[in-house]
């Protein structure tokens, strides 16, 4: 436990803030399985509540920095006015650096290029010099009465003290090791371990592989007019199959759903005493209905809406406006960059808007972003613990409480149904304005009216699938 514990602790360390965030990002990738290991090791020794601190300490490293350098320190400020001013300067300092460019490739010898470098080097030295500043700020601040604690990695007591009354919160940890699930039942803090001995890294490896086989197959990366393929039976949930066997597995998606229920969710739910019953860069011209269905939707109980279209979608006028306005919509196609993870954006009327833009933001005014795109939520399979992916960018640049996004493309045909469906819950169910709490609730909607009209066959079913929700 002790080496586990340690290797934890230290892994901030190995993506210091004295790197740049893609430096860092590439720092995570070789010890990328460390986390999911070490979860493992504490479940075997009987400490989920261990295991539950080493998952939040170990996930999301980069961003949670990126986050502690934006915190606001008025209770510091109130009582240690100058030190709070000066970690204040820092950090913003530190965040301005963890954007900027490095000398990678300028092995040029006209003075141009050595300047550059020279210029460049220098800004890493000051990168280096400024991050040890911060450790100086923070253990001082940690010194003083009252902030003992101040951005220290949570306890288990801090992780679960705003766990939702209603409804189960399941963490399910894949490691070479073993695999097994964390548990927690409505109005408790009490975590419950659940060992999968069915299911494993390998096969979920093998079911991975196939299914991203299966959408790349069927043209899903890139969000399309229309579809064509039809045939295959699909179940309306992830439950027992029924019918004959012959029906029961034609197809690729219920083959991985079977595997999965068999393996991972039904050991989940017999634990927890639960019983289901099973219930039987193309022209996108959608684009166009689905902003006028939000719109239209917003007018209709009395919300001011700004639309971006065509040639006044672009680059500038997206950031200046995020800074603007409190609820975004995001209906285009977009681009997860499997080399540059940060370079991962939106394609807009003059370029593409990235991640690492989007991360320079400091917009606190931001509630809720919806991201009517493809691959929305795909990061980076070599940082699966760091949630590389527009969604968490858009989550890091302000203060969201949540985003809509997608695992991979969606059918243009009825992105814009599935928007309208979702503003109009929302807008009925919000007492005043638009309730964010209320967004996970309107997905579900959605997601169930679009599962209603679409058909059976394996790319009907994965028309609904890909959309997830992000935040509270």
């Amino acid at each position: 436990m002790l080496a586990y514990r340690t290797s934890i602790e230290l892994l901030p360390l190995a993506a210091g803030l004295d790197k740049t965030i893609e430096l860092r990002h590439a720092a995570l990738v070789g010890i990328s399985e460390l986390a999911c290991e070490a979860v493992a090791f504490a479940l075997q020794c009987g400490d989920p509540k261990v295991a539950v601190e080493w998952l939040e300490a170990s996930r999301c490293l980069v961003w949670g920095q990126v986050n502690n350098l934006r915190t606001p320190v008025e209770d510091l400020r109130r009582c240690h006015g100058g030190l709070a001013e000066r970690f204040s300067t820092v950090s913003a300092a530190l965040e301005r650096a963890g954007t900027r460019e490095g000398p990678y490739g300028m092995d040029g010898t006209d003075e141009e290029d050595i300047k550059t470098t020279i210029a460049l080097q220098k800004e890493a030295v000051a990168h280096v010099e400024l991050a040890a500043e911060y450790e100086t700020l923070l253990t001082k601040i940690r010194s003083q009465l009252g902030f003992e604690h101040f951005l220290m990695a949570p306890s288990f007591e801090d992780s679960v003290k705003n766990m939702p009354q209603s409804g189960y919160v399941i963490v399910v940890n894949v490691s070479k090791t073993a695999c097994d699930a964390i548990c927690f039942s409505p109005g408790t803090t009490e975590p419950l371990h659940v060992p999968l001995p069915d299911f494993s890294f390998d096969k979920a490896m093998e079911l991975r592989n196939t299914l991203q086989t299966k959408i790349t197959s069927l043209g899903l990366r890139t969000r399309s007019r229309n579809s064509e393929t039809k045939g295959d039976w699909i179940p309306r949930a992830l439950m027992p199959f029924k019918g004959k066997k012959a029906d029961r597995d034609r197809g690729v998606i219920p083959g991985i759903l079977k595997e999965l229920w068999v393996s991972l969710v039904k050991p989940i739910l017999d634990r927890l005493g639960i019983q289901l019953e099973a219930p039987g860069r193309t022209p996108i011209p959608g684009v166009t209905k689905e902003a006028q269905m939000v719109a239209g939707s917003l007018k209709e109980y009395n919300h001011p809406s700004l639309t971006l279209s065509g040639t006044s979608a672009t680059v500038s006028a997206i950031l200046q406006q995020l800074e603007k306005h409190t609820w975004l919509h995001f209906a285009c196609h977009a681009y997860q960059d499997p080399l540059e993870p940060l370079q991962s954006g939106f394609f807009l009327h003059d370029g593409k808007l990235t991640i690492s833009e989007i991360i320079k933001l400091d917009v606190k005014n931001i509630k809720f972003a919806y991201l009517s795109a493809c691959q929305t939520s795909t990061g980076d399979e070599n940082l699966s613990e760091e949630a590389v992916h527009l969604a968490a960018g858009m989550l890091a640049a302000g203060r969201c409480r949540g985003v809509v996004a997608t695992m991979w493309s969606i059918r243009d045909q009825e992105a814009p149904d599935m928007a309208k469906d979702f503003y109009r819950y929302l807008l009925k169910h919000s007492k005043s304005g638009m309730d964010s709490s209320l967004t996970a609730y309107a997905l579900d909607y959605a997601v169930g009216r679009l599962r209603d009209r679409v058909g059976q066959s394996d790319q009907d079913f994965l028309a609904w699938l890909p959309y997830v929700h992000f935040g509270a």
